[in-house]
């Protein structure tokens, strides 16, 4: 299954450093995944945090001038290329089978297009 993973960001690189870092221990064995991340500030050290994730994961960064989260996510929906789009903040720490618990939902309920995750 191929998915993207979509972030909106906003002046927050360190929080998105250990997103990041989260990701790079994911079981994603059998998952093609892409991350696309939606810089809201066009931040230098953001740019810098996704730049350095670059030779490990399968991440790209864009900006979008416009303020706003949904004008974030608005700028990067166009660019994925994956079958299942997984809308996230940028301040998650992800468990290592996260991406392998969305496959396995997608697959339990194939006639169910939006799926939401406990917010703590």
């Amino acid at each position: 299954m191929n998915i993207s993973i979509l972030i909106a960001t906003y002046r927050r690189p360190d929080s998105l450093r250990r997103e990041l870092d989260s990701f790079c221990n994911l079981d994603v064995s059998g998952i093609s995944f892409e991350i696309l991340v939606a810089d809201n500030a066009n931040d230098t050290y953001t740019k810098k945090v996704v730049e350095a994730f670059k030779d490990r994961l399968p991440v790209q960064y864009f900006v979008e001038e416009k303020r706003g989260k949904n004008k974030a996510l608005n700028r990067i929906i166009p660019e994925a290329k994956g079958e299942v789009f997984v809308f996230t903040d940028d301040d998650i720490v992800a468990d290592k089978n996260w991406l392998r618990e969305i496959v396995k939902g997608v697959a339990r309920w194939p006639g169910h297009s939006i799926f939401g995750g406990r917010i703590c």
